[in-house]
């Protein structure tokens, strides 16, 4: 997957068994963590659909726009307009990374779209009461998932990596 992305080196994988969403960080070298329960909960094709998701943010550089974002956040945290972008650089970055997962996995949409889901259960997963399902649905994050599962699923874009 990374030979397909374009990445010259392979981060280093480490699985943890913290309640975390799989994620990219970069310190002195590039490492993708992975939350042990969620990946022996993914199958393979969910892995691997997880795994285009994380590179893509790799390749895409993602990790120098998130330091500047922080730097603008630290600097501005006073205004709204700069939590305002600070979230939309977010959601952007995401829906960058899930057309590439579409466009390197076409036919594995539906099970990409499985594994968004199970990630999100995943995480949410506490000994907490959970709200009734019509708040839960009303939240802005269960908004932001399912705009990501429709454009997983439904949208053909023209898309042209980097």
């Amino acid at each position: 997957m990374a030979n397909r992305l374009g990445l010259r080196r392979l981060p280093a994988i480490r699985l943890v068994d913290a309640r975390i969403s799989p994620m990219v960080w970069c310190g002195w070298r590039p490492m993708l963590i992975l939350p042990t329960a969620l990946w022996r909960e993914l199958d393979h094709v969910g892995r691997c659909a997880i795994l285009c998701h994380e590179l893509a943010h790799l390749r895409r550089r993602d990790h120098w726009v998130l330091r500047l974002d922080l730097l603008v956040s630290v600097l501005f945290w006073w205004h709204p307009v700069a939590w305002w972008t600070r979230r939309r650089i977010h959601e952007e970055a995401d829906n960058c990374c899930d057309a590439w997962v579409t466009w390197l996995m076409p036919r594995n949409r539906r099970a990409y779209a499985e594994a968004l889901l199970k990630t999100r259960v995943y995480i949410e997963k506490t000994t907490q009461a959970t709200p009734a399902m019509g708040v839960a649905v009303t939240t802005p994050g269960a908004r932001r998932l399912a705009r990501r599962l429709t454009m997983v699923m439904a949208v053909q874009a023209a898309f042209q990596p980097l």
